[in-house]
């Protein structure tokens, strides 16, 4: 879809997707699913920089309406055992220990239905997803997840706080302006480390947006560019992909137009792109 969108990353619906909150002072994560939405969207003209001053109309939320797919793009991305997406051929994705299903799971030992959920579900990889807009904890409960995957595993990490978050819908909230948002961005970078990580850099923040002024689009393309410049130059073993949408969205020529107005076409912020994030579809309809 764009030039440096070399790999497809699928981590989402089959891996199953927690969200690590702030649940006190100490800074401590715990795993809760989020799921979004996939509205369809107007499309829209890329506009590379942003603005000083953009108004901020009013949101709504927009009804689902599939877009039929126009064309489909190669994956690259290997996997290791077990069918879990890697950076690499030989680490795994990190399964983090304080999700919602292991907490069902621990609490249900005698449910006839537990040993499915376990195997099927519990037992996979998760992302986790920073929903919450606390900026004096992210690093920490980013931190947390970062620093406890073993040898050979690498953590997937979700950061969802965009401004204007799912256009006032199901999912609404995140930082109250741009500005806000690019100092929890750095905050949410010092918390990477140093060893390999997988950033799904804002589900749906491209796919959906048309709540937004021209201004504030380009406000949030850059805020975007920026996020995965800082992600990598925070944690160069980083691997950030960019929100690509699902097959049943948008054309795929306008999201390629914003994938490269936000820079995933730029090595400096971006590894790439990732799709079907808390959808359903199949894979071979998204590569």
């Amino acid at each position: 879809m764009v030039a440096a969108a070399s790999a497809v990353v699928a981590v989402g619906t089959v891996a199953g997707l927690v969200s690590a909150l702030d649940d006190g002072p100490d800074g401590s994560d715990r795993a809760r699913p989020t799921v979004t939405g996939s509205p369809s969207v107007l499309p829209m003209p890329a506009v590379p920089s942003r603005t000083t001053n953009s108004p901020s109309p009013k949101m709504s939320s927009p009804k689902p309406n599939k877009a039929k797919r126009t064309q489909k793009a190669p994956s690259a991305t290997p996997r290791a055992r077990g069918g879990s997406p890697a950076p690499n051929g030989s680490a795994r994705l990190y399964r983090h220990a304080d999700s919602q299903v292991l907490e069902w799971v621990r609490a249900h030992r005698s449910d006839p239905r537990r040993p499915l959920i376990e195997s099927r579900i519990a037992d996979r990889p998760a992302a986790v997803w920073f929903a919450d807009f606390t900026p004096s904890t992210v690093t920490s409960r980013v931190r947390a997840v970062t620093s406890r995957a073993g040898a050979g595993q690498v953590p997937v990490v979700v950061p969802y706080a965009i401004p204007q978050r799912d256009c006032g819908g199901a999912s609404d909230g995140g930082a109250p302006d741009v500005g806000a948002y690019d100092d929890w961005i750095d905050r949410f970078a010092a918390g990477l480390g140093a060893r390999e990580v997988v950033v799904i850099l804002e589900p749906d923040a491209l796919s959906q947006t048309e709540c937004l002024s021209e201004g504030q689009r380009a406000d949030r393309y850059a805020a975007l560019a920026r996020a995965g410049r800082v992600m990598k130059a925070a944690n160069p073993r980083a691997r950030v992909y960019y929100d690509a949408g699902h097959s049943d969205w948008n054309p795929a020529a306008t999201q390629a137009a914003r994938l490269r107005a936000a820079g995933a076409a730029s090595a400096a912020s971006s590894d790439g792109i990732f799709t079907n994030v808390s959808n359903f579809n199949r894979t071979s309809d998204e590569v």
